[in-house]
């Protein structure tokens, strides 16, 4: 789609305007900051709370691996290379696609392994080994989140080319399949393909310490003309004259949306019946219809591929909605800030919106040419404005990888410190206890060697993630760390630490701090120590030994 060259509307306008005055730097702002920090050595800072995603597309070897068959070990040391660069990037969470189309990137016993890892489809890695299990413990290991991003009823990619393994759903189930085009999918409607799709996303949900769940758009196919220009129609007929035999009264395009809606709705409490924390998400396509708002024009999601994605949101049945924003700022036909203040007027249960933006573009000319990395950045600081869109989703990994249009010199600007995935209080509400710290020094010929070790008040079974935040000279470092990790050496420089737990849901802790400058007194180690902190009066000294 085009958008139209004409100017915003006053509203975008003032926004954009307000999000520029609060990103210039004030030098009395700075000043105050300084001097802040001086007199106030022991506020550990609050963490920013943003989402920082991007898309690992499997697909097509869109993002990994790079291509089809490569040796495990190189496998191995992309999955390495991407988690380091989202680290580096100060991304907070990985959406890895698990499932491009009734295949497996990972180890399946329901579904076969998918080509696009060793080139045929049912044919393991060579040695095996599980890539998602993989990418989730090398990304929690550098305090990142990773979620399992499935295609529900998309049976084969239209560019495939191995042949189907044996327990592919299309031979084992071909009553269950519909051919649109060149595409093969699974009939929606059909409730033994809805139990069977949400079986196979509840194993992974089971069996794999994700972060969340995550679906794309398509639902139904997008349309494709025929030779003639025509729209081909989706032969899901049996199954709609079934329906009208057992008394149904909605007409056909109701009825395929309520096949959605009845899905996602299952699909969301199956989840949470499990694992209430597992974040559920969707990615639908950025326009619910047109004219909502009154300015916007573009494709018809609602009525051309039967997602009624606006229901889904104001009913709760995802913790968040990634609609994909693909579009620039200024446009009127397709307004990046207008699409997504409409979106959060929709959010009635106060659920997460995070925009799908399109970093691709700054690399490859889409009609309107090449964005400017600006452009993107631009789109991050407007997300900020807006309540409840408090953070973003980029497609793709690839652009960030190459660092294509310069985008991560780009994003640095924006990303500039570590932030915590946003709390989603409505799954629990709970606040974990305070950690207990014991912090032990060792004698070195180059000093002393810290190091601090803590745990949690009678359990860690309500913490996903440890904040850690280490004050030097240069101010306070923050870092997130997995449950399973309880300890770690302080730098010789380290004057503080301070450590909170963060539950499953994002609450955070009360914090207990430690001193090193009063540990380094004799006459006061060994002992446990108070100390009342001006903006937090939960921060306390903890156990030194």
């Amino acid at each position: 789609m085009h958008g139209y060259n004409a100017p915003m509307s006053r509203n975008t306008w003032l926004m954009a305007a307000q999000i520029l005055f609060l990103a210039s730097p004030s030098p009395l702002l700075a000043a105050r900051t300084s001097n802040r920090r001086a007199e106030a050595l022991t506020v550990p800072p609050k963490v920013k709370r943003e989402f920082r995603a991007a898309w690992v597309a499997t697909v097509a070897n869109i993002d990994w691996p790079s291509q089809k068959g490569l040796p495990v070990s190189i496998q191995k040391q992309q999955l390495l290379s991407i988690v380091a660069k989202a680290a580096a990037l100060k991304l907070n969470t990985l959406i890895f696609q698990v499932r491009p189309a009734c295949d497996a990137v990972y180890d399946s016993s329901i579904e076969p392994w998918s080509e696009f890892i060793s080139g045929t489809q049912g044919k393991a890695p060579e040695p095996k080994y599980d890539p998602l299990a993989y990418l989730v413990h090398a990304a929690h290991l550098r305090g990142i989140q990773v979620q399992a991003w499935f295609n529900p009823f998309r049976a084969r990619f239209a560019l495939s080319k191995s042949p189907l393994a044996a327990n592919q759903v299309i031979r084992l189930h071909p009553s269950w399949i519909v051919h649109y085009g060149d595409q093969t999918w699974l009939n929606p409607a059909l409730p033994q393909v809805q139990r069977y799709v949400i079986s196979v996303i509840m194993d992974v949900v089971k069996r794999y310490n994700v972060d969340g769940v995550h679906l794309d758009d398509y639902f139904y196919p997008y349309p494709e003309k025929n030779q003639s220009g025509n729209y081909i129609t989706f032969n899901d007929k049996v199954a709609f004259d079934s329906y009208r035999l057992h008394d149904g009264t909605l007409p056909i395009a109701s009825w395929r949306r309520h096949n959605i809606d009845h899905f996602v709705h299952t699909l969301y409490d199956t989840i949470k019946s499990v694992k209430p924390w597992v974040l559920f998400g969707i990615s639908p396509f950025g326009i619910w219809q047109p004219s909502h708002p009154p300015t916007i024009k573009g494709y018809n999601s609602y009525a051309m591929i039967y997602s009624d994605s606006r229901l889904w949101l104001r009913n709760g049945w995802c913790d968040y909605l990634a609609p994909q924003l693909y579009w620039k700022i200024e446009p009127p036909a397709q307004s990046f800030p207008v699409l997504l203040e409409w979106w959060e007027k929709q959010n009635y249960d106060h659920r997460h919106i995070w925009p799908g933006i399109y970093v691709d573009r700054v690399d490859k000319s889409y009609g309107s040419g090449t964005w400017p990395s600006q452009e993107i950045t631009k789109e991050i600081q407007i997300t900020r404005a807006v309540p409840d869109c408090n953070g973003a989703v980029m497609f793709s990994m690839v652009t960030l990888m190459h660092n294509a249009g310069a985008i991560d010199n780009a994003l640095a600007s924006v990303y500039m410190h570590t932030a915590l995935v946003p709390a989603s209080p409505w799954l629990d509400n709970s606040k974990p206890s305070r950690p207990t710290c014991v912090l032990r020094s060792s004698p070195t010929t180059n000093g002393k060697v810290y190091k601090l070790s803590w745990s949690s008040k009678p359990t860690d079974a309500s913490v996903r993630w440890w904040l850690v935040q280490i004050l030097n000279i240069d101010g306070w470092h923050s870092f997130v760390m997995p449950a399973e990790r309880r300890s770690t050496k302080l730098p010789s420089s380290t004057l503080e630490a301070s450590i909170r737990a963060v539950s499953p849901s994002g609450i955070e802790s009360d914090c207990s701090l430690v001193n090193l400058r009063i540990h380094d007194s004799p006459s006061l180690q060994g002992q446990t120590h108070h100390r009342p902190n001006v903006s937090d009066k939960s921060v306390r000294t903890g156990a030194i030994k």
